[in-house]
């Protein structure tokens, strides 16, 4: 077992073995947060106002909060400024990492009693994270009309987010074996006032930046929820090839040891699996497309698929 697995199965192990029960009164899980920052009144405003989900109440350990989910674990830190880590505990599984917004004088974080991790800031806004079924939900609360109308999030050098026709975003990882995979999805954005009324909201890029920008109506009323779902890729694995690796696929010339290791199974069935495809490919790329291979649970070997437009941030050229 490698040492990330190690520590990740470590990890679980002391959440799974916690006696830590999180019930009542919101808790402050790191030295000095701030006594005015009430994370149950932030939670009750996003449970009024944001789309309905069962919150998972993450465990606090040292200083992050660690909450288990299907595949892996969520763990998030009091520092705001530090990153929050989606750990997969299969082998060669993706994980990610999430950067906050940087707001002013973020407070250490504060665990309300409904499992919402909530951050306040000198900018008239609370950043809340919330472990859920499928991942996490990341939530601007904007107190007033001061507050800024543009949220950055970074998931790191190598992953790219790409906007996608539905308004939601796919993140992919330039994998430097000649093919791109996918680590995580971004739902649609969305944002309501607190009388209810959506908000005009989108999302936009940066390099590898995400920006969530809002179009506050002076009539608004506050506070102004709005909110990033993500999810990462732990049900399935899909790696992307662009036209050239398409055609070297297509040729029957693509090494399946390059990418085995993102499928957990020996290179040999994936180049039995890539010779198979390789009409498959020629199809795609005469129709001007690319192919992508999704390794589905419980399918035992990845499943051939055309992409094009911006899928994988437009990866297929």
């Amino acid at each position: 077992m490698n040492s990330r697995n190690t520590r990740i199965r470590t990890l679980l192990a002391t959440v799974l073995a916690s006696a830590v029960v999180i019930a009542g009164s919101a808790t402050a899980h790191a030295e000095g947060t701030e006594p005015d920052l009430d994370p149950d009144a932030v939670a009750a405003q996003i449970d009024t106002l944001a789309p309905p989900e069962e919150v998972q109440a993450p465990i606090p350990i040292g200083d992050e909060a660690v909450a288990t989910v299907d595949g892996g674990l969520v763990a998030i830190p009091d520092d705001a400024t530090e990153p929050i880590r989606l750990e997969s505990t299969g082998v060669d599984s993706p994980d990610l990492s999430i950067v906050l917004p940087e707001l002013d004088d973020l407070t250490p974080a504060a665990l309300a009693s409904d499992g919402t991790v909530v951050y306040g800031s000198d900018e008239g806004v609370a950043l809340a994270v919330q472990v859920v079924e499928e991942g996490i939900r990341i939530q601007t609360v904007s107190t007033g009309p001061e507050a800024p109308t543009e949220f950055s999030y970074e998931f790191g050098d190598s992953v790219t987010p790409a906007i996608q026709p539905d308004g939601s975003v796919e993140l992919t990882e330039d994998t430097g074996t000649g093919v791109a995979v996918t680590v995580g999805h971004v739902e649609a954005p969305w944002a309501f006032d607190a009388a209810g009324e959506p908000v005009v909201t989108e999302y936009r890029t940066a390099g590898n930046q995400l920006i969530q920008t809002l179009e506050v109506d002076p009539a608004a009323e506050y506070p102004i929820v709005a909110d990033p779902k993500l999810t990462i890729t732990w049900w399935n694995q899909t790696l992307y090839f662009n036209k050239k690796e398409t055609g070297i696929v297509a040729a029957g010339t693509f090494g399946g040891s390059t990418i085995a290791g993102y499928f957990g199974v020996p290179g040999k069935v994936i180049s039995a699996v890539l010779a198979v495809y390789g009409t498959a490919a020629g199809v795609y790329l005469a129709a001007g497309k690319c192919l992508k291979l999704v390794q589905y649970i419980g399918v035992p070997t990845p499943v051939p698929q055309p992409y094009w437009g911006t899928e994988a941030g437009s990866y297929c050229k």
